[in-house]
């Protein structure tokens, strides 16, 4: 196998040549990909939007003294839009006979629809999003409307029920405040009357808890050497030294007072609080509203269509460009001129073109053929027989005949001039490794444009097995050819066949009068099939004609079974100045060709070179601008001031 680096182009070649693979692969991945749609049911989503509004009521400040709060109050409220409890109030709206009337299959739907509305809290800002996904656009819209609506009725109850038991725990509260703060007041008034304490020590606790709050306040930002620091400590030392000196009943009575004054503060708040709770239990404003309603969706989300084919057209394309690579990593045939002449070391000597307008055209013409064969068929006593039709195989095997102006007729002559031929190399066997390759048609284009050429050129019908060329020429394998002549059974000159034998044959007598290069076109054609093909191939008769032949006639090309099926042209190779190898390419492998060039070279034949034949657009061979240009100048109308050339000067023998 050929080792070089692949360029871009090699890689454009490949897909060109592998784009039936690439083909089939997007338009499998496609239909799959279709089919998938439409067997999934369509899923459509919508949302709804509610706003958490802050307590506006006057009994905000006493919710922030006595309800506790988590760190993130939105995911809080999101896992209560979807929560059971708000899911049975909107089952409810959704169907609102069935609770009352069937709870069994109450509690079904909501089983059943619970979780099927997610809440998610829109970063910074205090609304909340309730997504409902469905296959019915106007149901999935309702289950989100009715569960904001669900959840706005759950949070104005539960604040509701949070405001009655606020003011409940007030009330008591309030109560037993009430209860100390009467003890405490008759305690008060009960020493005073017997006059057992005159309030000085009341006043001196009064002053004492004032300096220990100035201590607290100083003592963070000054040191213990600071002068008011020492002369709080001082003051608070000596008043408490004071204190210990009352008696027993000034301590008590001012331990009832400080007592007396906490319990009408608390009394006082707790009166406050109440009526703030009552407000708050009376009220029924909820504390969130519906900024956006759901609307049922005008179009699906899943699947996406657009989106999947696009998906599916690019995973075929990509499936498609590695199996044409696998493909071509595991084609064991040679698709370059690089691999051809790096393989087997050989020159390319030409490239024939695929004609793959031909069969068109050939059917045409065989139409017309067979419309004029009914009529001349309809003449009984028609004197000349019609001359037989050119089949599409036939016009190829002669298509410079035909088609004089085609870049496939400039290709043989690029053949011929690669050939260089001479005295030295007159005598060219034309062959191939397996069969089907076009062998004889490579040869007979050949002949043609040798002939054309002014040479004198035989065209040598060796393959005495599966024989072509005769049909090619429209010649009867009936008359004698060269199985005859190498069985002895007649002489040279009665196997020969010239422009006479053409001009009975398909190419008529105008044909000939137009193509003068007839004249200089012979053919020996094989005659009747024999049954030792090999025997007489490789018979002393074979040599001495090949030697005749050269003496007679400027080229003679000599038209070879192939070599690995059979031994014939092993045979003649030894004896002919030189061997074309004619390759389809893409039709072999690459090592049944370099087998037919090693059994070539052990018979000591010396191998001209190699022709790609039936070359299609996806095998790289010229750069496209070479091939535009011969288009244009093989097709091109010739300048005014031309003139004819004169035919090149035929070797001499």
């Amino acid at each position: 196998m050929a080792q070089y680096e692949l360029s871009l182009t090699d890689y454009w070649r490949i897909l060109r040549k592998r784009y039936q693979i690439v083909a089939g692969s997007v338009f499998l991945l496609l239909l799959m990909t279709v089919i998938y749609l439409q067997r999934q049911e369509p899923v459509y989503q919508t949302s709804a939007k509610i706003k958490l509004e802050k307590s506006q009521m006057v009994s905000g400040n006493f919710f922030q003294g006595f309800q506790s709060y988590y760190e993130n109050p939105m995911a809080t409220e999101s896992r209560v839009v979807e929560s059971r409890l708000v899911t049975e109030g909107m089952v409810r709206r959704l169907y609102p006979d069935v609770a009352s009337q069937d709870p069994l299959k109450f509690q079904h739907l909501v089983d059943q629809l619970h979780g099927g509305a997610k809440a998610q809290p829109i970063e910074e800002t205090n609304i909340i999003e309730i997504v409902v996904t469905g296959s019915d656009p106007k149901r999935a819209a309702d289950i989100a409307n009715f569960t904001a609506e669900a959840y706005i009725e759950t949070n104005l109850q539960e604040r509701n029920k949070q405001a009655r038991k606020v003011r409940e725990f007030v009330e008591v509260q309030l109560t037993q405040t009430e209860i100390k703060l009467r003890t405490a007041e008759e305690a008060v008034r009960r020493m005073r009357e017997q006059g057992t304490a005159t309030g000085v020590g009341a006043v001196l606790q009064s002053r004492l808890t004032d300096l220990q709050a100035q201590l607290t306040n100083l003592t963070p930002r000054l040191t213990e050497a600071h002068p008011d620091i020492i002369r709080l400590k001082a003051q608070i030392a000596q008043i408490g030294s004071q204190l210990r000196a009352l008696p027993g009943a000034e301590l008590e009575f001012a331990r009832l007072t400080r007592e007396l004054e906490i319990n009408q503060k608390m009394y006082g708040t707790l009166r406050e609080r109440l009526e703030e709770a009552r407000i708050a239990e009376a009220e029924k404003v909820p504390d969130a509203s519906i900024i956006e309603r759901a609307m049922p969706p005008q179009a699906p989300i899943s699947p996406r269509k657009p989106l999947s084919l696009a998906i599916g057209l690019l995973l075929g394309l990509l499936l498609g460009c590695v199996l044409a690579f696998v493909t071509e990593t595991m084609d064991t045939s040679i698709g370059t001129i690089e691999d051809v002449e790096t393989l087997l070391n050989l020159p390319v000597l030409a490239v024939i073109p695929h004609v793959p307008k031909e069969e068109k055209r050939e059917r045409r013409t065989i139409i017309q053929l067979k419309r004029q064969l009914r009529l001349l068929r309809a003449k009984p006593r028609l004197l000349f027989k019609p001359r037989k039709g050119v089949g599409r195989d036939d016009r190829l095997a002669l298509h410079v005949h035909y088609a004089p102006n085609s870049i496939t007729s400039e290709a043989y002559r690029i053949l011929r001039t690669n050939l260089k031929l001479s005295a030295e190399r007159k005598v060219i066997l034309v062959t191939s490794s397996g069969p089907g390759e076009g062998k004889t048609t490579v040869l007979s284009n050949l002949g043609i444009v040798i002939a054309q050429g002014g040479a004198k050129t035989m065209l040598l019908a060796s393959d005495l097995r599966r024989p072509e060329l005769d049909r090619a020429f429209g010649l009867s394998r009936e008359e004698h050819g060269l199985s005859d002549l190498l069985q002895g059974a007649v002489p040279l000159e009665r196997t020969i066949r010239g422009l006479s034998d053409f001009i009975l044959g398909k190419f008529g007598y105008e044909e000939a009068v137009k193509n003068p290069y007839l004249s200089n076109l012979f053919i020996l054609s094989t005659g009747r099939l024999p049954e030792n093909p090999v025997e007489l191939i490789g018979s002393k008769g074979m040599q001495d004609l090949l030697h005749t032949l050269r003496s007679q006639f400027d080229v003679i090309l000599v038209d070879a079974p192939p070599l690995l099926p059979v031994a014939d042209s092993l045979l003649l190779a030894p004896y002919v100045d030189g061997v074309v190898l004619v390759y389809e390419v893409g039709r072999i492998s690459r090592a049944m060709l370099l087998r037919a060039k090693t059994q070539l070279e052990s018979v000591g034949a010396k191998v001209f070179g190699v022709v790609l034949n039936h070359v299609r657009p996806e095998v790289q061979t010229q750069p496209r601008d070479y091939y535009y240009y011969r288009q244009r100048y093989a097709y091109g109308e010739k300048p005014k001031d031309a003139h004819p050339v004169s035919s090149p000067t035929p070797p001499t023998s």
